[in-house]
């Protein structure tokens, strides 16, 4: 790899070292709190942010 891109690994890997040591915070998607906590909740339910990306675009079920 060429030295620009090496320090862009760097950085990257650097940035995301750093938002994983972050203590953990709900993301609000919704102003519904039940809502965000079921698609915070990736232990439980890891499929149900993607499913309602789909659902949200009106994606018919044989593309998704």
């Amino acid at each position: 790899m060429s030295d620009i891109k090496n320090k862009i690994v760097e950085i990257l890997v650097s940035k995301g070292n750093n938002l994983f040591n972050q203590p953990y915070k709900l993301i609000p998607f919704t102003k519904n709190r039940e809502s965000n906590e079921l698609l915070n909740n990736f232990e439980e339910y890891p499929h149900a942010f993607v499913l309602v990306c789909i659902m949200n675009r009106q994606i018919k079920t044989e593309r998704a």
